[in-house]
């Protein structure tokens, strides 16, 4: 995670053998997504797979009338 910029360690003090993990920017935009994915899941779950299978079909129309 550290080196995909998401968090930082940051050492309490130099004689200090703790870590401080923080996250950085990009790490709680990443968290942010993660969130609204599972919000856009749980309402999703309320319906069935055929009216999902409809919303799929009528949201791809849009887009790609929208592309045109």
């Amino acid at each position: 995670m550290e080196k995909d910029g998401l968090i930082t360690r940051i050492k309490d003090s130099p004689k200090s053998r703790l870590l401080r993990i923080e996250l950085t920017a990009k790490g709680i935009e990443m968290l942010k997504i993660s969130r609204e994915s599972e919000s856009i899941n749980a309402m999703l779950s309320l319906l069935t797979a055929e009216e999902r299978r409809q919303m799929y079909t009528a949201l791809n129309k849009i887009l790609i009338r929208l592309g045109q």
